[in-house]
């Protein structure tokens, strides 16, 4: 598996407890590769707020055991370097599929604005409030490339849909 292929896993696709989950999520880990490229002290220190609390909890000790059982799956170990040229093209690419998900947003709400308007009743309160949500929905802070590619096929879809009913009245 190329090192690229690492930071395309997300980690939430892995059965591991609730207390290496929210730890991970803590800290901000979200795919494969950037497990990997921690180091085992930086495991070791993972903690997470609950809800409510005012004391975190640490990673429990199955939790390392955990990490590295994940990571002999695509068979590369914690402290993993990751060459600069590999980090830019992720970014190039994280960019890119952000744009693409700005361009098919604004192409949605242009195509949307162009159908005619209903004159038998008005959507009710609830789809106009979910409508708002979708449209309005920020992204998450940090997303992996198959959630922003997950994403743009939404959009994609929602736009071919609103092209299709366009064409037709």
């Amino acid at each position: 598996m190329s090192l690229e292929a690492l930071f395309y896993r997300s980690v939430e696709e892995f059965e591991m407890t609730v207390n290496l989950a929210n730890c991970l999520s803590s800290a901000g880990i979200r795919t494969i590769g950037d497990l990997a490229m921690k180091t085992r002290e930086e495991i070791e220190a993972l903690t997470f707020l609950p809800e409510g609390e005012t004391e975190p909890v640490p990673l429990h000790k199955k939790g390392l055991r955990e990490v590295e059982n994940i990571l002999k799956e695509f068979e590369v170990g914690l402290g993993l370097q990751i060459p600069p040229d590999v980090f830019e093209t992720l970014r190039k690419d994280t960019e890119r599929l952000r744009e693409q998900r700005t361009r098919l947003k604004s192409r949605y709400e242009e195509l949307h604005a162009k159908l005619p308007r209903r004159t038998e009743g008005t959507p009710s309160p609830l789809v106009l409030e979910l409508n708002r949500k979708v449209v309005e929905a920020p992204a998450p802070p940090t997303e992996t490339l198959p959630q922003l590619r997950s994403s743009i096929q939404y959009w994609e879809g929602k736009v071919s849909s609103l092209e299709k009913r366009l064409a037709q009245s």
